[in-house]
């Protein structure tokens, strides 16, 4: 599994399951991809949600050499961005309490950031698997999805449906950040992933 800001269920999928998972943090650092993004859904349609790292499109390195650009105020952005969002769905504020922090938080490398984020998101959910994250990696290949080639429809069908806070405007999305599940479903809505594709 790659160790991708909030993943998308396509990835987390790979959660379900399993005891122990191992998330390596010397794979490649790849632009246009889910290790700085992440994607939800508003009144308007789908947004990224995009974690400034330093270098900018120039960076280049491991995802354990990558840090985040904090001259930013990306974390303020970002919650606002959720909790308008999400303010309205039915488990957003049983959540809230325990995920804002996070985004008042200072963290320095993207790693970090999405190995503690990621552990909230398993807790929340129950899932007890237990996570190695490792310098190095016994396998050679990494499956990356890329923002830039990412599309919904090939996910259409291969995700039971869940009620998403602007489905009646704009229709379902599947394949959003985990936290769309989560807000939406509440710690039940593992039940929509498992045996995902």
């Amino acid at each position: 599994m790659e160790l991708y800001y909030l993943p998308p269920l396509s990835e987390f999928r790979n959660l379900i399951g399993k005891d122990e998972i191992e998330l390596s943090l010397s794979q490649p650092f790849r632009k246009m991809s889910f290790y700085n993004r992440a994607i939800i859904v508003s009144a308007n349609g789908l947004i990224n949600l995009t974690v400034p790292v330093k270098g900018g499109r120039e960076v280049k390195g491991n995802l354990m050499d990558i840090r985040i650009d904090n001259s930013q105020a990306w974390q303020i952005r970002h919650w606002r961005t959720i909790t308008s969002a999400y303010g309205r769905s039915p488990w957003f504020e049983f959540f809230e309490p325990t995920l804002r922090p996070y985004f008042n938080r200072t963290f320095e490398d993207l790693a970090d950031w999405n190995a503690e984020l990621l552990k909230w998101i398993c807790n929340i959910m129950g899932i007890p698997v237990k996570l190695n994250f490792k310098e190095c990696s016994s396998s050679s290949t990494f499956s990356l999805i890329r923002t830039s080639n990412y599309t919904q429809e090939e996910f259409i069908g291969a995700l039971r449906p869940y009620t998403q806070v602007f489905q009646d405007r704009i229709g379902f999305h599947p394949n959003l950040s985990i936290i769309d599940l989560l807000f939406n479903e509440g710690r039940t809505g593992v039940k929509h992933i498992e045996g995902l594709f």
